[in-house]
C-alpha cells in the first residue's frame, strides 16, 4: 500500500478502505491479502478508485477462485477493458464475467487471452463491437485450433480492412452494394458476426 501511495498517489484515507477491502476480500475468496493487494496496485494504476476499485477486485478474486488464473491478469485485463470502453459502458464484473466465459467456452489459457486482447480491443471499441463479443470472438476462434494470441492479430485485421478499407475493397464492397460506412453502421447495430 505504500507503493500505491507513493507511485499511483491515492490518498491515505482511500489507501486505508483498500486496504480493509484487499484483508477481507481476499481470504473470503482463498487468496491472501497480500495477492489482493497486489491486484489493487494495477487497478488503482488504471484509475479506479473507490467502490469501482473494490468491485474489479472482487470480481477478480471470484474468477480467480473459480480457476481463471492469478488476480493481478484478471485484474489487468479488466481495468484494460473498462479504460478502453469506458467504466459507464462496460463495469469491472461485466468484464471479468467476459473474461470468464470466453476461458469457459474457448480453449485457451487464461493468462494467454488477458495478454493478448490489448492488441484487439481499441479497435474493437472503436468499431463499436462490444467487449463480450470481441472475446467471444476470441474464444470461438480458439476452438478451431488457434491460439488466443493468433486469433486476436486476425479479428484485429479484419477489423482494420472495416475502419480502413484500402481502394481494392472499397470497389469490391460496391460490386455487391455495400459500402465501407454502411459495413461499420452493420455492426455497430447487428455486431461484427451478424455483419460478416
Amino acid at each position: 500500500f505504500a507503493k500505491i501511495e507513493g507511485l499511483v498517489g491515492v490518498s491515505k484515507g482511500e489507501i486505508e478502505t483498500l486496504s480493509a477491502a484487499a484483508q477481507e476480500l481476499g481470504p473470503q475468496f482463498g487468496k491472501s491479502a497480500q495477492e489482493a493487494a497486489d491486484a489493487l496496485f494495477f487497478i488503482t494504476s488504471a484509475g479506479l478508485r473507490g467502490a469501482e476499485a473494490t468491485e474489479v477486485l472482487e470480481a477478480s478474486l471470484k474468477a480467480s477462485a473459480a480457476g481463471l488464473g492469478a488476480v493481478e491478469p484478471i485484474a489487468n485485463a479488466a481495468t484494460a477493458a473498462m479504460n478502453t470502453y469506458g467504466s459507464e459502458t462496460l463495469s469491472g464484473t461485466d468484464a471479468v464475467d467476459a473474461l470468464t466465459e470466453a476461458v469457459r467456452l474457448g480453449q485457451l489459457a487464461p493468462a494467454e487471452l488477458s495478454s493478448a486482447l490489448g492488441k484487439v480491443i481499441p479497435i474493437a471499441n472503436e468499431l463499436g463491437v462490444s467487449f463480450e463479443e470481441t472475446t467471444g470472438l476470441v474464444a470461438g476462434l480458439t476452438r478451431g485450433g488457434l491460439s488466443a494470441s493468433e486469433a486476436v492479430t486476425g479479428i484485429r485485421g479484419a477489423m482494420q480492412a472495416v475502419l480502413k478499407p484500402t481502394g481494392e475493397s472499397a470497389d469490391m464492397l460496391a460490386q455487391y452494394g455495400f459500402s465501407a460506412e454502411g459495413v461499420k453502421e452493420s455492426i455497430e447495430r447487428d455486431g461484427l458476426l451478424a455483419t460478416f
